[in-house]
């Protein structure tokens, strides 16, 4: 026996069969009808334009034979007339030959070999023999009046001749235009009449540009073919009794037939065939794509008709399941929850049990409300008892658990719950003598100090205490404390005042407190702020440039630049480039932020260097931050704006910040594969903090390496050895080193003892816009 479901779907089968077999035979009967139409249609156009260009053709061939008339204006002598007609005939590749008869009736014949070389052959006397250059009769008693071109050209008019044998190349027909000098041109030219000869091999080449690969076209005069396209020569063409042609070909294509004359030229007529016809034609494949469409559509329809009725029918089941064991589930909020596709009766009977539940829910909520105790921990879960007791607090802190998610995404849910137990219990061991403890949430836990505030500050000052009883390596503590006294009713203010002292953390690889007096909060209140104006600082223009010179430390010439970004706000004064960098990558910034300070320095150098003295070689040195770096097109974008500036590669220079970045992608190392492919130059800052490691300076390779200000200006105290350390490693990778923060004599003196040769800071001169530059390419001393 056949379920409902089975029977539907035999039934949809069949009634999409009986509409596919309707469609295709109506499809077939109005399409072959329609082909038909179409390809005459598209056969008259073809054919319309295939007369323009062929009489384009001929009367270029025309207007070509007028232009070597007008070249031979004035001239009497027959060498210049000869050079004329060779130098017009190398210009005009479809001219096989040209004849001139002269005003004494001898005669010249300028005719292109196969290798285009233009050979020429003339009468010595009226009528008589034509011979060559070197004097060898070509053809005997030669009389030009008696030739085709001649004789079948009326005297007073230009025209076209029937095509004849040519004399000069045996078994080939030559086609004439014939140009008669009359009237005030018989004065000024030295020539009776000129003809053309028309080359067949550029004829037919004309016909394959002008036709498709396949079509078939060709000319003909009289009953001959005198011109053929492609396909024309490598078909059979006959001509029949009835006076029409038969196209004989291997695939036995149904043509269209077109002919008419040349325009403005009935001596020759044009044959012109087109395939069409053919249901199945090559040329209609768009016509079939609706068909293809439709075909696919109704398969569609099918398939999600009958995934709709089986995904119906299977819900209607769970349901009836679920209702059925619903009391005893322990599934039931993911049993009733509303599909995507579910039936009105059934999303309405879902909505209705929901409701009960809901109603439920809530009774037991309004329960649990006036449970304000941890049951295991014995934790304040409600900050209001605090608030309603308003008891006298010395101190409060906050300790925060991070990493909480990863445990239980590696390890389940039940450890999870194992290390948030691990946790209370240490919790309460340490502060639920002094402490009233309250739960925000499994990972975040207020502390508000009743007595022992000594020991309670020293307790949780304490970064590492809670370590090792977790056993996980990715798990750390954040602790922040308030030493001052509070009322239980003010408990709140003081928890967000922890909570945004916790969220200044950038380092979440370590456990880490944080003493949160009055300096803390003024600086994460500064932060917020940069945070919240950055954007709105770059917009009006507080963002600008200075640049501080790169010297060779020897000479003191100027080698580069290096482009630094400085805030001067309205409201705040001066904001320094530690704090907004370093928060423009915290909120996600750092782009914006550095293209725009890419477009401003290139922008810059460009004026600059258009009106200063620069060194060869001069390289400007544009900070770039990792973030940057990890975006996809971020080679792309910055090779864009050098190219809008008019910039050389070799005359920039990346330099990759010290930006601590946990995890850098493919596109870092690929975007600067890039830059450095193009020719800009790579340099790591800092060399030393941050980003810089062993194992990235060997993977990016760079061309040059920048040593910290901290390390240079304590080079002759304990940074001095990590400063020799790292001129031995560039030493021995043979990669530059540029020293930052050169501001006496004596560093400078004891860099040049370790073999630097560039380097910058104000003992040179202090970073400044490039308009106060000295722009003959001097430092500028104040």
């Amino acid at each position: 026996m056949l379920s409902l479901y089975e029977k539907i779907k035999i039934r949809l089968i069949i009634l999409f069969l009986l509409a596919a077999l309707s469609f295709i035979g109506l499809f077939f009967i109005i399409n072959y009808q329609l082909v038909s139409e179409r390809a005459v249609k598209r056969a008259d156009s073809r054919f319309e334009l295939i007369q323009k260009n062929v009489g384009y053709f001929f009367k270029d061939i025309e207007r070509s034979a007028l232009t070597l008339k007008d070249s031979l204006y004035l001239l009497k002598n027959t060498e210049e007339i000869q050079r004329a007609v060779i130098l017009k005939m190398e210009m005009m590749p479809f001219l096989d030959s040209v004849g001139l008869v002269l005003d004494d009736n001898k005669y010249y014949l300028f005719s292109r070999r196969a290798n285009d070389k233009i050979v020429v052959y003339h009468q010595e006397q009226v009528n008589g023999p034509l011979v060559d250059e070197s004097g060898r009769v070509i053809f005997a008693d030669f009389n030009p009046s008696k030739r085709p071109w001649s004789v079948a050209s009326d005297d007073s008019n230009n025209s076209w001749n029937p095509a004849y044998n040519c004399f000069d190349r045996p078994g080939k027909k030559c086609i004439s235009f014939t140009l008669h000098i009359n009237g005030k041109d018989h004065d000024l030219l030295a020539v009776d009449k000129i003809h053309v000869d028309l080359n067949w091999r550029y004829l037919n080449e004309y016909l394959d540009q002008i036709s498709a690969n396949d079509e078939v076209l060709f000319l003909k005069q009289g009953h001959e073919i005198i011109a053929k396209n492609q396909l024309a020569r490598e078909k059979l063409i006959i001509y029949n009794s009835e006076g029409n042609y038969n196209i004989i070909d291997s695939v036995d294509t149904e043509y269209i037939e077109k002919t008419s004359a040349v325009p403005n030229n009935a001596l020759f007529e044009i044959y012109f065939y087109y395939p069409g016809g053919n249901l199945l034609n090559a040329s209609d494949k768009l016509f079939y794509l609706p068909f293809a469409f439709i075909i696919i559509v109704l398969l569609v329809v099918y398939l999600m008709t009958t995934r709709v009725f089986r995904r119906q029918f299977s819900e209607m089941t769970e349901l009836v399941n679920t209702l059925a064991f619903l009391p005893d589930s322990t599934d039931q909020i993911e049993a009733l929850k509303i599909r995507e596709g579910d039936a009105k009766e059934i999303i309405s009977i879902k909505k209705s049990i929901a409701e009960m539940k809901d109603a439920e829910i809530e009774r037991s909520n309004k329960l649990l409300s006036l449970i304000s105790y941890d049951q295991e921990s014995g934790f304040i879960k409600n900050m209001a008892i605090i608030e309603s007791n308003n008891n006298q607090y010395l101190a409060v802190g906050i300790i925060k658990l991070c990493g909480l998610e990863a445990v239980e995404a590696v390890f389940g849910v039940d450890e999870r719950n194992k290390t948030v137990r691990k946790l209370c219990q240490r919790i309460a061991e340490k502060y639920a003598q002094c402490c009233d403890i309250v739960t925000f949430n499994a990972d975040l836990y207020l502390l508000l100090c009743r007595e022992n505030v000594q020991t309670f500050t020293r307790k949780i000052a304490m970064v590492n205490d809670f370590d090792s009883s977790f056993g996980y390596r990715n798990l750390r503590i954040h602790k922040s404390a308030i030493c001052e006294p509070l009322q239980g009713e003010n408990a709140w203010s003081y928890a967000e005042k922890l909570k945004l002292a916790i969220s200044s953390i950038r380092d979440h690889m370590f456990s880490e407190f944080i003493f949160c007096d009055d300096a803390k909060l003024n600086e994460i209140e500064e932060n917020i702020w940069i945070a919240r104006n950055i954007r709105h600082a770059m917009e009006i223009g507080e963002l600008f440039l200075v640049y501080q010179p790169i010297v060779d430390i020897n000479t003191r010439t100027i080698l580069g630049a290096e482009a630094l970004c400085r805030w001067v706000s309205a409201e705040r004064g001066i904001i320094s480039p530690l704090k907004f960098i370093t928060i423009a990558e915290d909120i996600g910034f750092i782009n914006e932020l550095g293209y725009q300070i890419i477009k401003m320095a290139m922008g810059e150098f460009r004026h600059f260097s258009e009106r200063a003295v620069l060194k060869d070689g001069f390289l400007l040195h544009i900070n770039v931050s990792p973030w940057q770096l990890n975006e996809p097109h971020f080679h792309e974008r910055f090779t864009t704006i050098m190219k809008e500036n008019g910039l050389k590669a070799n005359s920039l220079c990346v330099e990759i910040t010290e930006t601590v970045i946990e995890r850098i992608n493919e596109h870092f190392y690929l975007n600067i594969e890039q830059l450095r492919k193009q020719g800009v130059r790579i340099s790591i800052d800092d060399f030393g903090t941050g980003l810089s490691n062993l194992k990235r300076f060997y993977e990016i390779n760079p061309d040059s390496i920048k040593v910290d200000s901290q390390f240079t200006g304590d080079i002759f105290g304990t940074a001095g050895k990590i400063v020799r350390i790292i001129f031995d490693l560039a030493r021995y990778n043979r990669i530059p080193v540029i020293a930052e923060g050169v501001e006496s004599e004596d560093v400078a003196r004891e860099l040049i003892k370790l073999g630097c040769v560039q380097a910058q800071g104000y003992l040179y001169q202090k970073p400044m816009p490039f308009s106060a530059w000295d722009k003959s390419g001097k430092l500028v001393k104040e």
